[in-house]
């Protein structure tokens, strides 16, 4: 016959393991489920009116610097970092980094700030200016993730190419 004590631990360790909600759960970016969103600057300010403007580099590329936001339960101290920038279905520039430390604020939340992404064709090659010239005004898809063992967050977001800022007018 089962004893009454074993029945109570059995009963114990089953609802125990049935909690598998992060209700209640914090990090030093906030708690509750992860939420992402884009800006620009560190620290981020977030995009109004979805316009972002496309600057020419000092090496002869053209990129775009897109800060991210997350507040919930995510690991700080071991995040990978993904995005893409969509046109239609072309892939027009991408950003990756992995394993690596979110700023932390005390409101709180975490950022990853000024991720740059180049236009590139799909070879690798940098757009060319007529290239670029052309995209001003579209409406692009940015996908973007941040992935770490304790949570993740993702998000799409359609931007507005506003201006092209280049080196000879600064």
């Amino acid at each position: 016959m089962i004893s009454r004590a074993l029945v109570m631990a059995l009963i114990l360790v089953t609802s125990l393991g049935c909690n598998s909600s992060n209700q209640g759960e914090q990090s030093l970016c906030g708690t509750g489920e992860p939420q992402l969103s884009i800006g620009t600057g560190d620290p981020m300010i977030a995009l109004v009116d979805g316009g972002i403007s496309v600057e020419e580099g000092l090496q002869g590329g053209y990129h775009i610097d897109v800060s991210l936001s997350v507040s919930g339960v995510v690991d700080p101290d071991r995040a990978d970092i993904s995005l893409s920038l969509w046109l239609g279905d072309r892939v027009l520039a991408r950003h990756r980094t992995d394993n690596w430390l979110l700023k932390l604020y005390d409101d709180p939340h975490c950022e990853y700030p000024e991720a740059r992404l180049v236009f590139s064709e799909t070879d690798g090659s940098l757009l060319e200016l007529d290239q670029v010239m052309s995209l001003i005004g579209q409406t692009v898809r940015l996908n973007a993730a941040i992935e770490t063992p304790k949570g993740s967050a993702s998000g799409m977001f359609n931007l507005i190419l506003s201006e092209l800022i280049r080196q000879d007018t600064q």
